[in-house]
């Protein structure tokens, strides 16, 4: 999980970055941009819990040496199937 959780998250960067590239102001960090698709988009609360839960997960794999958790890795990956 520790290697996949920073992969699901840079998934997730690039998809929101590329839904945020038809916008004309640039976002300041990945929680802005989540917030402003689910905005855009009118995604579930779920949803953006998700995708919220998976970013700080990857955050503390990458700087907290946390150690991520198999369930953080699927709940992750079905965010991101639900997004697209």
């Amino acid at each position: 999980p520790a290697e996949q959780l920073p992969r699901l998250r840079k998934l997730l960067e690039t998809a929101v970055r590329a839904e945020l590239k038809k916008q004309t102001q640039p976002f300041g960090n990945l929680s802005q941009a989540i917030a402003t698709v689910a905005h855009l988009h009118a995604l579930p609360a779920a949803l953006r819990r998700q995708l919220h839960a998976l970013r700080l997960a990857a955050n503390l794999v990458l700087h907290e040496s946390y150690p991520g958790t198999a369930a953080e890795v699927a709940a992750g990956f079905a965010a991101l199937v639900a997004l697209e």
